[in-house]
């Protein structure tokens, strides 16, 4: 396998979603109100400050590990969110509108003037994220879960990254964990 050429897949814009890293709640067309006001509920647990680390993993190797930090706050129904990080001495930031549209919930998240609009489902009490551009070379699955631990309120982001280049396929996971301020 190819060198990972982390400019090739722009994992970084990947992760939030975190903003994460990101947010979408299940359900079809025409979700019932219970559905929304279930997913708006687990939205609106990402407001506050964050802080934590980002792993980036291969073949099952970490290759790098990026400290993190971001904000969610509420604008109207929206859940908005700015997320930083350094990656080889440049700062980051990406920003994060999650909202619903014909009541099912979006998440556009922009990187460097570069908007990608993410779709999701509540699903096992976490948020499954997949990109809704079909444009992308590249297949995408994220998954948001809290938890409490030794008293404090932990978000963990899990992801997968399929890369295809020339080279091949490179399969790439992002692991977050987050803690709140």
């Amino acid at each position: 396998m190819a060198p990972i050429d982390y400019g090739v897949f722009r994992m970084l814009r990947f992760i939030f979603l975190l903003s994460l890293l990101s947010f979408a709640a299940g359900g079809s067309a025409n979700a019932s109100s219970d559905k929304k006001a279930e997913a708006q509920a687990y939205l609106d647990r990402y407001v506050g400050t964050w802080k934590g680390e980002l792993s980036i993993e291969s073949s099952g190797k970490i290759l790098r590990t990026l400290p993190l930090a971001a904000e969610y706050w509420k604008s109207g129904d929206a859940v908005k969110g700015l997320t930083a990080f350094e990656v080889d001495g440049e700062m980051t930031f990406v920003e994060s509108s999650n909202y619903f549209r014909n009541g099912l919930l979006f998440a556009d998240v922009t990187q460097k003037g570069e908007t990608v609009t993410y779709r999701g489902f509540l699903k096992e009490n976490r948020l499954v994220w997949i990109p809704y551009d079909a444009e992308l070379n590249t297949e995408r699955q994220m998954k948001e879960r809290f938890v409490e631990e030794d008293g404090e309120e932990i978000l963990y982001v899990d992801g997968v990254e399929l890369l295809r280049s020339n080279g091949g396929t490179a399969k790439i996971l992002l692991r977050a964990r987050m803690v709140r301020e």
